[in-house]
């Protein structure tokens, strides 16, 4: 496959942006593509099964993109670089189209078929490549990416910020309380907490070939999930903890055929250079579905450098640091050991996190640890699946709907997936 390496002009102002790429017009193959292209969207937006975790670029139907790659100073990337940016940007877009045709309903999809004349994610992925190539020629596709490339702020903030006093702050963080009756801790299954040397090194080996964004994969990935994830001490019935979201009816909801923690990746940036975050979303029973998200942000020796929570409607983010660090509202945790896990301590009836300590306790419940992405392909009925968000990245309606991953928007305005985050925090931004 040609690779294409599209360079940013010194000065580029804002072109009328076109769903097609003014360019392209008069080359049967590439027009071939985009009424494919146009014809899957379609499909897909009449369905409702389109996701939201990557945008989409205007006039590059075959690209997508986050705030993590939409951080990249094209014009400071160096040509290998920006050819390693592209090929991100390529992949999340087919990725994220496998999700959305594979949620299409079955007679869609066969009819999707039909008019394609060929499977629809077969298509996708050709036509990526063939206009990939076609564009890399066309200086008009240079100048029109970079002022594209950005993902736009959609969602409103949550109404209040969570407040929380020094003395709050101080006791989230002191000695572990003790177990009360009607409390239930879950251990990840079959997981140990690794060194630091050994985090580092699994990381480090991760790392894409030019930008070295850290992008752990099946086995390191699994060690990496189950390193750092944490204990959960809840209060109230264990089957009113740790659930898993389902459709049931038309509507969302939750069992408890076992405890779930769902597990992603994404990545920040500190001091300029890419770090792994590891994320752990848990979900409660209730009416309508509610959870949060744990996070660790690793540094470059492999240790964590900062976590950091948040509800998933965005709201009550809370930033934790160790001896080093300090952020305005942020806790301060002691010393942890190397090879520790941690313990979360959530009330049961309000879902908040009342403390984080280090475990040294023992517990017979376990919670299995499961990838992010089956959320966006739970079964739906007759053996069709999805997504549990909408196209707007939500799961349900009012300020309290959960989110999806890219769309939890904190109070101060910027996004828990914002990879300058920590950085302005600590800043006090």
């Amino acid at each position: 496959m040609l690779k294409a390496v599209f360079v940013a002009a010194a000065a580029i102002g804002l072109m009328a942006l076109s769903p097609t790429g003014e360019w392209r017009v008069g080359d049967a193959a590439v027009e071939k593509c985009i009424a494919e292209y146009a014809n899957i969207d379609r499909a897909v937006e009449e369905a409702g099964t389109a996701d939201a975790e990557y945008a989409r670029i205007d006039g590059f139907p075959y690209f997508r993109i986050n705030r993590f790659l939409a951080s990249y100073d094209f014009n400071a990337l160096k040509p290998a670089e920006r050819t390693e940016w592209i090929d991100q940007l390529v992949q999340a877009d087919k990725d994220e189209r496998a999700i959305e045709i594979g949620n299409l309903p079955a007679t869609k999809r066969g009819e999707l078929y039909g008019n394609l004349e060929r499977d629809p994610v077969t298509s996708t992925k050709a036509c990526a490549d063939s206009l990939r190539a076609f564009d890399h020629l066309k200086p008009e596709a240079h100048k029109a990416l970079p002022p594209r490339a950005l993902v736009p702020a959609s969602d409103a903030a949550p109404a209040k910020a969570a407040v929380r006093s020094p003395a709050q702050l101080a006791a989230l963080t002191a000695a572990t309380p003790p177990l009360t009756t009607g409390t239930t801790v879950f251990e990840p299954m079959g997981t140990k907490p690794m060194s630091a040397y050994t985090v580092k090194l699994l990381v480090d080996q991760s790392r894409t070939e030019e930008l070295k964004i850290p992008e752990p994969k099946e086995d390191a990935a699994e060690r990496l999930f189950g390193s750092f994830a944490p204990m959960v001490r809840v209060s109230g019935e264990p089957d009113e903890s740790m659930v898993i979201p389902v459709w049931k009816d038309g509507k969302i909801d939750s069992e408890y055929n076992a405890a779930v923690a769902y597990a992603k990746f994404s990545q920040a940036k500190w001091k300029g250079a890419p770090v792994l975050q590891i994320n752990y979303l848990i979900w409660f029973k209730a009416n309508p579905l509610d959870g949060l998200i744990w996070r660790v942000t690793l540094g470059a020796n492999g240790k964590p450098l900062a976590y950091d929570t948040v509800r998933m409607n965005g709201s009550g983010y809370l930033l934790l640091l160790e001896s080093g660090l300090q952020a305005p509202g942020a806790a301060t945790l002691p010393e942890i050991p190397d090879g520790s896990r941690l313990v979360l301590t959530v009330d049961g009836a309000s879902h908040d996190i009342v403390h984080v300590g280090v475990w040294d306790g023992v517990t017979r419940d376990n919670y299995l640890l499961v990838e992010y992405d089956r959320l966006r392909r739970l079964y739906h009925h007759d053996g069709e699946t999805r997504s549990l968000f909408d196209a707007e990245g939500r799961s349900g309606t009012g300020p309290g709907a959960p989110r999806q991953w890219a769309h939890h928007r904190l109070a101060n305005g910027s996004y828990f997936d914002a990879p300058n985050l920590l950085e302005k925090m600590i800043a006090g931004k």
